[in-house]
């Protein structure tokens, strides 16, 4: 069976000169309840390109060069007080 996910949540991170970026993701779930597969697209020294496929059915991209970062997922993230983006609990 092929199953296709649409991912139209986008999320952009731009740094200035000389400043690096980073963001992190609270998911909520715990290590012991749920299994994560990451796909590494593409990793070099300018540009990294991952999909995380979490056996919940969350799944979320990331592009990370130097001066910017672009995630994007299949469902919505909020940023939270704390600088960090969290999953939107349907």
């Amino acid at each position: 069976m092929f199953s296709h996910v649409e991912l139209p949540y986008e999320y952009t991170l731009k740094s200035l000169p000389g400043v690096s970026v980073s963001q992190n993701m609270v998911t909520g779930y715990s290590k012991e309840d749920v299994n994560v597969t990451d796909y590494v697209l593409s990793k070099n020294a300018t540009i990294t390109e991952n999909f995380f496929v979490y056996s919940t059915g969350l799944v979320i991209y990331v592009k990370a060069t130097a001066n910017q970062s672009v995630i994007k997922s299949n469902r919505k993230f909020i940023a939270g007080n704390d600088g960090n983006l969290h999953l939107v609990d349907d």
